[in-house]
């Protein structure tokens, strides 16, 4: 959603980030105002180890977004409802699985698009969690402003569904921003392979797969570049062609790659995706699953289920995407879909459109 509150931004709008309290300094430092609607985010399924996987099924996704999203939104929407007053906004962008932001936007009779993030979530999810939450909605009030629309980055090619409402945009890969080292300008001498499982890992589970993959590749003629959030624990002891960086930018670190290995979140996925590379994906949770089995199912990579994840499988895999030019292929054309899509200040030129001048938009 970065790019797309930039282009606003440089339109002339005023754009005001609304984000639970510990997104805060990132979204300053993504260059946008923003303020806190308080210590929201529900931390329990990320702050313990996690003693199982999460099923693939569409019923798993149900219940995890009953579990964890609907009372977000019951927490958050209160806060996201006086924000946007205060603000005098006159609309309201937000991510899936954020239910607050169309609660407070038809609350208070102004439109609310959703910005999607990948693949969209099958349809039963939304249709679970809006029913949960009826009784909010009636004693919020309010309709949906106009009619649905929603900013679409994913290639068709890849896409499962495309409801109506659609404004395709281009993505454009955003993961922060680091000072960079200087080995990243130099051409690599040996392929690359970016390893990355998120800005979140699942304490215990994403460990465990980091630590097989470094095994799997160790001394393997590959160069193997762990682009590693905070939290992940990698290790010391780490064989020679392996680097482990913390905070780096995909976007920065993916165009010297040959391979990206990641977990299926939507922007590990995403922007594999526009720079052309196959990927081997090891999903743990949620729409991972989905990610991953659509990535294979194109055939722009691989993917391997928990169970399947170890040394030999994936060592195997590694090979078979490094030596079949096929997977590459096909990702490049997806990126090429993309490249042909309306940019970012086209976009924000149409969301504009729908505003009264000068209109403030909340994110």
């Amino acid at each position: 959603m970065v790019p797309l509150a930039w282009a606003l931004r440089n339109a002339g709008h005023d754009v005001l980030a609304a984000v639970p309290a510990s997104l805060v300094a990132a979204a300053v430092g993504a260059g946008l105002p923003a303020i806190s609607i308080g210590d929201v985010l529900i931390q329990s399924a990320h702050d313990d180890p996690a003693p199982a996987h999460q099923s693939q099924t569409t019923e798993a996704l149900v219940e995890h977004v009953l579990e964890f999203y609907v009372p977000l939104a019951e927490a958050s929407v209160d806060k996201v409802l006086e924000t946007a007053l205060a603000w005098r906004a006159d609309l309201i962008v937000h991510p899936s699985w954020d239910y607050a932001a169309p609660l407070a936007a038809a609350a208070l009779g102004i439109p609310s698009i959703l910005h999607s993030w990948g693949l969209l979530p099958p349809p039963e999810i939304d249709l679970a969690a809006f029913d949960a939450l009826a009784g909010l909605r009636g004693k919020l009030g309010g309709d949906p402003v106009g009619d649905p629309r929603w900013i679409d980055v994913c290639p068709p090619g890849l896409a499962v569904q495309s409801p109506p409402g659609a404004l395709p945009m281009r993505y454009v890969a955003y993961n922060g921003s680091v000072e960079l080292q200087p080995w990243l300008l130099r051409e690599p001498e040996r392929p690359r392979i970016c390893v990355t499982l998120g800005n979140i890992p699942i304490l215990g589970e994403h460990n465990d797969v980091v630590s097989t993959v470094i095994e799997a590749l160790a001394g393997t003629e590959v160069e193997l570049v762990v682009a590693a959030a905070d939290r992940l624990s990698v290790g010391t002891d780490l064989p020679g062609n392996v680097r482990v960086e913390r905070r780096l930018p995909l976007r920065q670190l993916l165009p010297t790659c040959a391979l990206a290995i990641h977990h299926g979140g939507a922007g590990s996925t995403m922007a594999s995706i526009v720079t052309g590379l196959p990927q081997l994906v090891l999903p743990q949770m949620c729409v991972q699953y989905q990610h991953a089995q659509q990535i294979a199912a194109v055939g722009a990579g691989e993917w391997l289920a928990p169970a399947q994840v170890g040394v030999d499988s994936v060592r195997s895999a590694v090979r078979r995407l490094l030596g079949d030019p096929a997977p590459a292929q096909v990702s490049r054309s997806l990126r090429d879909e993309l490249a042909e899509r309306p940019g970012v200040a086209a976009v924000a030129a149409t969301v504009a459109a729908l505003l009264p001048a000068a209109s403030p938009v909340t994110v």
